[in-house]
């Protein structure tokens, strides 16, 4: 390994370890994120997802799955927060993660043919 390679990855490495704004707030975010797609029913741990399946006499909704793991993404990328050190990556990242679930759910409710004025209604963020 180059002399400037090792250097580089040095550096890199030597910012994880301190506290920046950058960190703190991906922090506050991973933990809302979780209180909030987290939760307890029956006694052990659910997602807002998952939890889809109990609307459903069959019990399994693939769709519910997705949209779940697409939330996983998400949650394993906030996770993360302490190796974060350049806003702008970072932030990139973030977004198009949210792009990527926001554009899920949008497609999902095309694909069941709302009526407009009900999309209007609850739907609103989703709108083009």
């Amino acid at each position: 390994m180059k002399k400037a390679t090792k250097e580089l990855i040095i550096d890199y490495y030597s910012e994880i370890n301190q506290k920046s704004e950058l960190k703190e707030d991906f922090e506050k975010t991973l933990v809302k994120f979780i209180e909030f797609h987290n939760f307890k029913t029956r006694g052990e741990y659910d997602t807002l997802f998952c939890n889809i399946h109990s609307n459903f006499k069959n019990g399994h909704n693939c769709v519910a799955c997705n949209l779940n793991d697409s939330n996983r993404r998400i949650e394993n990328f906030l996770l993360g927060y302490r190796l974060f050190t350049d806003i702008h990556t970072t932030m990139t990242s973030y977004i198009f993660l949210l792009y990527l679930q926001a554009e899920c759910i949008f497609e999902y409710l095309n694909y069941l043919q709302l009526p407009n004025f009900y999309i209007q209604k609850k739907f609103q963020v989703y709108l083009r």
